[in-house]
């Protein structure tokens, strides 16, 4: 697996690390590591039923995803929570340390990277650095161009007024 600060550092994306208690859940999130600036990120593997393709998902905090309307935006039958195994075999990752950063261990390119439009307003992000002890904080122009340079440009989601009500029990 490689390391995502030395990915960084070779990509030149400048980041802000903070150190904080394991965190799996939005709540514990807010509990935990309230003190890490910038937009936090919320991510899900899920991939599909009949295509088997896998996609990494990341919305704004706070969002819930109605997978029946990240299905027809996909393209896709159903989608669904993609397994423990088939995470830690696309991305390298286990449940509760999903992260954009996870697809530095893609290097075939088999997982569709999805974000949340309303990213493009932020000034920051912050998201784990594919374990969950800790937040990175990236401005945003910044984290775009390490997707892209990562070779994973994201398909960019408007996710419906009705899901965007708070829910803090989402886990990440």
């Amino acid at each position: 697996m490689k390391d995502p600060y030395e990915v960084l550092k070779e990509l030149n994306i400048p980041f802000e690390k903070y150190d904080h208690p394991a965190v799996f859940t939005c709540e514990e999130a807010d509990r935990l590591a309230s003190h890490v600036p910038g937009t936090p990120a919320k991510n899900l593997f899920l991939e599909s039923g009949k295509s088997e393709k896998c996609y990494l998902v990341t919305l704004t905090y706070g969002k819930r995803a109605n997978l029946r309307h990240l299905s027809e935006f996909l393209n896709e039958k159903k989608l669904h929570f993609g397994s423990p195994e088939k995470l830690l075999a696309a991305l390298g990752l286990t449940p509760g340390a999903v992260s954009p950063l996870g697809v530095i261990n893609d290097a075939a390119h088999e997982v569709a990277f999805v974000l949340d439009r309303d990213f493009l307003g932020v000034e920051r992000i912050n998201f784990h650095p594919n374990v969950n002890t800790a937040s990175l904080v990236v401005a945003m122009p910044d984290f775009l161009r390490l997707m892209r340079e990562l070779g994973h440009e994201p398909r960019l989601y408007d996710v419906p007024v009705e899901e965007a009500a708070k829910n803090r029990q989402d886990s990440f």
